[in-house]
């Protein structure tokens, strides 16, 4: 009995833990400069800079009412977010929040905008645009791999 019980407060002590370890990172292209932080006081001017310091269980919360022409994004690490600023937005009409202006992505010049090559990725309220794309694969893409457990939302 004593070490089932060890074992269940290990197990809680490391989830709580990389729970707590989790960061969000900011990403504001106009007035961010790209630094080891992407803070909420020193963002980052680019997603693709935020996604590579981005530790597994991180989100990356993007500025609203901003066009982001970065493409080819790769998510290459487990347990990422990607939020615009209308995460809370609703597909059905519900909200938990007021609409703001929406972040866009454009997938102009691109194959395709964001590429998941990890399990547990959650892309969130934003708007893609993939007109000017120059694969149908624009958009959102799956990268081969058996990538599980990912959403795309809002």
């Amino acid at each position: 009995m004593k070490l089932k019980f060890v074992t269940a407060a290990v197990i809680t002590l490391a989830l709580t833990a990389s729970a707590a370890l989790a960061a969000d990172r900011y990403v504001d292209p106009t007035g961010g400069v790209d630094n080891p932080t992407c803070s909420s006081v020193s963002k980052c001017a680019t997603i693709a800079h935020a996604l590579s310091i981005a530790d597994p269980g991180d989100t990356i919360i993007l500025e609203a009412s901003e066009t982001f022409t970065e493409g080819e994004l790769d998510i290459t690490k487990d347990f990422i977010t990607v939020r615009g600023p209308n995460y809370l937005i609703h597909a059905d009409g519900a909200t938990d929040g007021a609409r703001v202006t929406e972040a866009e992505f454009t997938g102009s010049g691109h194959e395709y905008i964001f590429g998941i090559q990890a399990d547990n990725v959650t892309i969130e309220g934003f708007e893609t645009d993939t007109m000017g794309s120059t694969d149908t694969w624009a958009g959102i893409r799956i990268m081969s791999g058996g990538w599980d457990r990912w959403t795309i939302k809002n």
